[in-house]
């Protein structure tokens, strides 16, 4: 069970990093000696500052494979990150797949928008890549998925044609609530639509999508009378 893990301590992931990251070998045999799965493919935004476990800890300016890395015997997790050309290679030396990209940019997800999906299914593939964006900006460096973000967003996208149960949008939406009242929040957003609409006022040049949630608020709204949906979403 997760809960019987602790994330490792500053020195022990600096003791993990000497000991398992500083060559191509010394990565390739992480797999050895712990249980190892993906935690996140994912684009940076713009100022995001995430560090390399390698390279004496060297920033990331643009895209990262991270890991989630278990020592079943200490009871200890590790979040070792990487560009995503290292990430690539050790999914492909360790026999995994590469997993879905996390983006907001619409260059990295024609599939939202040319796929024959269900419609909110999509919606809420989009609401969770900006919620992951979202949360990850309030954090200094790499931020771990949030709670249940990761494993609902590999289901919608493995069965695009299933809609959304109530149960996953609530799930979602105390999530991202929690975060709307951490104090320093980016930008001071009321919501995660303020949020996005900074994104789309002062990163024109990234290409955003434009097709996110024309329907998805009312739509739950007509079936749930959710407040929290409401102001997770604005006005919509």
């Amino acid at each position: 069970m997760m809960n019987d893990f602790t994330v490792a301590s500053t020195k022990e992931t600096n003791l993990f990093m000497q000991q398992y990251c500083r060559s191509e070998k010394s990565r390739l045999s992480i797999i050895k000696h712990f249980a190892v799965e993906t935690e996140v493919y994912e684009v940076l935004a713009p100022g995001q500052q995430v560090y390399s476990w390698i390279n004496g800890g060297k920033l990331i300016g643009d895209t990262v494979i991270a890991f989630l890395v278990k020592d079943l015997y200490n009871l200890k997790i590790y979040y070792p990150v990487f560009p995503e050309s290292i990430g690539k290679q050790l999914l492909k030396a360790w026999g995994m797949p590469l997993p879905p990209k996390w983006s907001i940019y619409a260059y990295d997800n024609k599939q939202l928008y040319m796929e024959k999906a269900d419609e909110f299914n999509q919606e809420m593939r989009r609401l969770l890549l900006y919620g992951r964006l979202f949360i990850s900006l309030q954090q200094r460096g790499f931020c771990p998925m949030p709670y249940s973000f990761k494993e609902i967003y590999l289901q919608l996208n493995k069965f695009s044609n299933d809609s959304v149960d109530v149960s996953v949008v609530r799930m979602v939406n105390a999530v991202l609530r929690e975060y709307l009242h951490v104090k320093g929040r980016f930008m001071n957003c009321n919501n995660l639509q303020d949020f996005i609409a900074y994104l789309h006022k002062n990163i024109l040049y990234c290409h955003l999508s434009t097709q996110i949630f024309p329907d998805c608020g009312s739509y739950w709204r007509k079936r749930m009378n959710n407040a929290i949906f409401r102001r997770v979403h604005g006005n919509l």
